[in-house]
């Protein structure tokens, strides 16, 4: 593959292989990047400035590869032949806000995700050490001076429920080793299993409660993706009109154009009947003057296609580099001679618009978002009320090993059921 080819796969691919062709000069047609790179004669340079072309494009990172784009393809003096399916895809390629919300909805994305880990298993363990010395206060006391020394270890699983309440199993174990006369094991081993459920019967209770915050981040994940698709609706729109706006410009221009050679022509017309004795002073006066009216309207008319040219390059190039902003954009699809297809009743219409439009969806996803949040005030204004079920299975023993038997087999369970009532006073926090 030559190194003319491999530069026009290259461009193609940095701008998802849209229909791009370059021209050297825009007043005449030029051959393809191929022919022109191959016929082209480049002007002696020092071997530090060698032609990017000139390494393996396999090696070429991507920073290294926009510099080949940059140095070979734009520049003052170069055009670039743009479709407008090109210029659509170039323009969501590099578009700045596009990519601002690219980046948000990957951030709503994750934390509608990560909102569902406050129902994770949570572990906690914990140790502890005690060893002291405490006055005997009667003769029961075991010993005039008690010594004693604890070695207590904790182990807790706790998985927040959908519903609203949560599942506790506890697990924890006490070595102890005394003087007091009175104790059965010395030293000895207490095991305790807890299993507990805790579920609210009014302030927050409930799946919808208890998910609320979950289902706010997940609706916020769905506004961000409308939102994104509004950005690159506006976009797509602004290249539409910059497109058109620049061939509609370019055609005035040759209008423009040709008018004045009809002019200069009229004058040259004018100075001859003159100079043969058949025309007259005010008639060559005249056409100069239309002449002069119509280099200042291709004047303006040129400076509307660079208004029209720098509108389309700012969503196509954002930035200040000096070589893009040199380089003239040439539109080369036509517009159609004509439209067909029949357009639909209007109530119809404002029914696809009512049900597409990406504002107007931002707007329906914000009030279930504040559905969410009006129902979830309603809950914490509730009194709480709470119940508690739990199951409690005790092993003791001298040997470490029977204890644990005893606490996992539930040979001695203790069980409990409960109310838990609480409310703030005054509760201003849900009431305002």
């Amino acid at each position: 593959m030559s190194r003319s080819t491999q530069a026009a796969t290259l461009l193609g691919s940095l701008f998802l292989a849209a229909p791009i062709a370059l021209a050297q000069e825009p007043e005449a047609s030029e051959p393809a990047l191929g022919t022109e790179a191959a016929n082209r004669e480049e002007p002696a340079t020092e071997p530090a400035e060698e032609s990017l072309l000139e390494a393996p494009l396999d090696d070429l990172d991507v920073s290294t590869a926009k510099a080949l784009v940059q140095k070979e393809l734009f520049g003052e003096g170069r055009a670039l032949e743009l479709t407008i399916d090109a210029a659509l895809a170039i323009a969501e390629t590099n578009n700045l806000g596009l990519q601002i919300e690219d980046v948000s909805s990957e951030v709503a994305r994750f934390n509608a995700f990560g909102s569902w880990g406050s129902f994770d298993w949570v572990f906690q363990a914990r140790g502890q050490l005690v060893e002291g010395e405490q006055k005997g206060s009667s003769q029961l006391s075991g010993a005039p001076v008690l010594e004693f020394n604890q070695q207590s270890y904790d182990l807790n699983f706790t998985r927040p429920l959908e519903t609203g309440g949560s599942f506790t199993a506890t697990f924890d174990t006490t070595n102890t080793e005394t003087n007091n006369q009175f104790t059965l094991e010395n030293p000895s081993t207490t095991d305790n299993l807890r299993l507990t459920y805790t579920q609210p019967l009014l302030r927050g209770s409930g799946k919808d409660y208890a998910t609320s915050v979950q289902q706010e981040a997940e609706v916020a994940y769905r506004r961000q993706v409308e939102r994104r698709r509004e950005v690159l609706q506006t976009l797509l729109r602004n290249v539409y009109n910059a497109y058109w706006d620049l061939v509609q410009t370019r055609q005035q221009l040759e209008v423009a154009g040709s008018s004045l050679d009809l002019g200069l022509e009229q004058l040259e017309r004018n100075r001859r009947m003159l100079e043969a004795g058949v025309g007259t002073d005010v008639e060559v006066i005249q056409a100069e003057a239309e002449v002069a009216k119509r280099i200042e309207t291709l004047l303006k008319a040129d400076v509307a296609v660079r208004n029209a040219s720098d509108a389309l390059k700012i969503l196509l190039f954002p930035g200040k580099d000096v070589a893009t902003w040199e380089t003239e954009l040439i539109p080369v699809t036509e517009l159609p001679e004509e439209i067909s297809g029949e357009v639909a009743p209007w109530a119809q219409l404002l029914d696809v618009a009512n049900e597409y439009r990406a504002e107007l969806r931002q707007q329906r996803y914000e009030i279930e978002a504040a559905k969410l949040r009006h129902e979830r005030a309603v809950s914490e204004k509730r009194l709480g009320l709470d119940l508690d079920l739990s199951v409690n299975s005790q092993g003791f023993s001298g040997e470490w090993q029977q204890a644990a038997e005893e606490a996992f087999g539930f040979d001695y369970p203790t069980y409990t059921a409960g109310l838990t009532f609480n409310t703030p006073i005054g509760n201003r926090t849900a009431r305002y």
